[in-house]
């Protein structure tokens, strides 16, 4: 067995489409390979907007090929900057054409080994689209970047992979591998400012209690039902604030509220580290999801911040969730039942020592199982293994 040398081992994280939020699980990987070898990420801006906003600060970690390079001309110039690395490790980030197909082919050229990372089911996020939206995407037949036909595709070849990581155990199921989990620090940043400054920053009332959603609002993550829930219950002392919305989905949202939705905040993407200090402000995190296709392979990020923040979480019985908010970690509905959500808001609003036991229980289980600490020692087995496996593999080659 080869043992992972931190002054040694290069690891390049390699991206698809670092313009928007599937780059988080590249730097989530990322962050904790630093713990004992070098990381970087490669990766395709599609759109030409740059690095992802909540990742702005990890920019000089993030070596960006742009859309200028054009789709097909993008795959040279990402062998080349992959070459310019020297790396002992590739993880493909998703299995597209721009992170997955290029890997294969700097395998092939570089005789580097290959794991291939899966944190969504993307053909079922295809699957759960409005028809029109299926249409779009489908018909863009030469968008290799970002069309799902072809990561679906991709995805069959998941065995050409030296080795596979998945976020789950339902795409484990579904691939194989071994499961690393969205690794979030135990340490935190401390607050910038106090609770009212930072409330008075955001536009937010200073005397209210919040509740707290915090991620992209997409149709599968069940943002309606969180409005409605939120809107049937009486209680004048807590405000639901929703975060990481698009200047696109600020609007829609805002547009969906009546006129008496005066206690909801939609706010804009944030930088991570505003996002921690926000989340600190919060008593209740929120996650619903709905019993969609891509939804139910799908283990969310900030299921994970919110437990590892101390926080009451509320979530739906969709994918992983049920098992990892077992034992009074947090608490668990069906998913689309705007009441039995209701109900899970109105409980944890009433009962202080309740939400404090749920938080505590969340907390203790993230720094076991989702702490940086834990994912090194899940990611040094891995290399392990691959390396071992892949210097066998030369040497029988070259017998």
């Amino acid at each position: 067995m080869l043992t992972v040398q931190a002054d040694e081992l290069k690891v390049v994280l390699l991206s698809h489409d670092v313009a928007h939020n599937g780059v988080s699980r590249a730097d989530t990987l990322a962050n904790v390979i630093d713990r004992f070898a070098a990381a970087s990420i490669v990766g395709f801006d599609p759109v030409g907007h740059g690095v992802w906003a909540p990742l702005k600060n990890a920019e000089h970690k993030i070596d960006v090929v742009d859309k200028r390079a054009g789709k097909l001309g993008s795959v040279k110039a990402l062998l080349k900057t992959l070459r310019s690395h020297k790396c002992d490790l590739l993880i493909s980030c998703k299995p597209y054409p721009l992170s997955f197909g290029v890997a294969l082919m700097a395998r092939r050229q570089f005789n580097v080994p290959v794991i291939l990372d899966i944190d969504d089911w993307e053909w079922g996020l295809f699957k759960q689209r409005r028809i029109l939206g299926k249409i779009r995407r489908a018909a863009n037949i030469m968008d290799i970047a970002m069309n799902p036909i072809y990561a679906a595709l991709l995805s069959s070849l998941h065995k050409r992979a030296d080795n596979i990581l998945v976020s789950n155990s339902r795409l484990q199921a579904l691939y194989g591998g071994t499961i690393a989990y969205h690794y979030r620090p135990t340490t935190r940043p401390e607050q910038a400012g106090n609770a009212d400054e930072l409330k008075r920053r955001l536009l937010l009332p200073v005397d209210k209690k919040i509740i707290l959603f915090f991620g992209t609002p997409r149709l599968h993550k069940g943002i309606e039902d969180l409005l409605n829930a939120f809107m049937s219950i009486d209680r004048r002392d807590y405000i639901l604030v929703v975060v990481g919305a698009s200047q696109a989905q600020v609007e829609r949202l805002r547009g969906a509220l009546p006129s008496h939705g005066g206690g909801i905040f939609i706010l804009r993407e944030q930088l991570f580290e505003e996002l921690t200090s926000i989340l600190s402000l919060s008593e209740i995190v929120v996650i619903p999801q709905k019993a969609l296709p891509g939804a139910a392979r799908q283990l969310p990020a900030k299921l994970i911040d919110g437990m590892t923040a101390g926080k009451a979480v509320v979530s739906t019985d969709v994918g992983d969730i049920k098992e990892i908010l077992s034992d009074e970690c947090g608490l668990v509905v069906k998913p689309g039942c705007v009441a039995e959500l209701a109900k899970a808001l109105s409980d944890l609003m009433e009962n202080d020592e309740f939400r404090y036991r749920l938080g505590k229980n969340a907390c203790a289980r993230a720094r076991s199982r989702f702490s940086y600490e834990a994912g090194e020692k899940v990611l040094r087995r891995v290399f392990d293994e691959t390396l071992a496996n892949h210097a066998s593999t030369v040497k029988m080659a070259s017998t």
